[in-house]
């Protein structure tokens, strides 16, 4: 819900911002309690609007609950006191504090991971890697007996991969 948050000073702003974000309101303009000229409008893309009534003028204030009744946007006039305003803008905005997404049973399932080769598999895999350096680049040397594979480098070269 995009939100207008009339008062406070920029500190309180910056926390306020933090804690309504959990609530999926963000605040897309503030007009500080310092501010010396109000604006005739509210924003033009504004859901709602909060008021800050201990951190505010009353002409402030005024103007911003007048002009969220005139574009009949809901309006909340609460403390800079989370506690206060957490209460005032549940009830007056029906929001939530939004969870984190659960994760669908896909995603919570460990990813599966491959099927360990046999030994015969890498031996197939091995002979057609060796057979082509042998038979392509002349580089190598194999010989497969009962004990194991003797593999012998003929010479060096570098052979570019994919």
């Amino acid at each position: 819900m995009k939100t207008l948050l009339v008062g406070g000073v920029d500190d309180v702003f910056r926390a306020v911002r933090r804690s309504l974000e959990k609530y999926g309101i963000e605040i897309i303009e503030h007009w500080a309690s310092d501010r010396k000229r109000i604006p005739p409008a509210l924003p033009t893309s504004c859901e709602a609007v909060i008021i800050l009534k201990d951190m505010t003028s009353h002409n402030l204030a005024d103007t911003g609950r007048d002009l969220a009744k005139k574009a009949n946007l809901p309006w909340c006039m609460t403390s800079r006191k989370w506690a206060v305003m957490h209460e005032d803008i549940t009830k007056t905005f029906n929001v939530r504090k939004e969870e984190p997404m659960a994760q669908t049973p896909a995603a919570q399932a460990p990813a599966q991971t491959p099927k360990p080769k046999t030994r015969d598999e890498l031996f197939k895999e091995l002979q057609q890697i060796a057979t082509i350096l042998m038979l392509e680049h002349n580089v190598l040397s194999i010989q497969i007996g009962n004990e194991g594979i003797q593999i012998s480098v003929l010479q060096n070269i570098d052979i570019p991969l994919g």
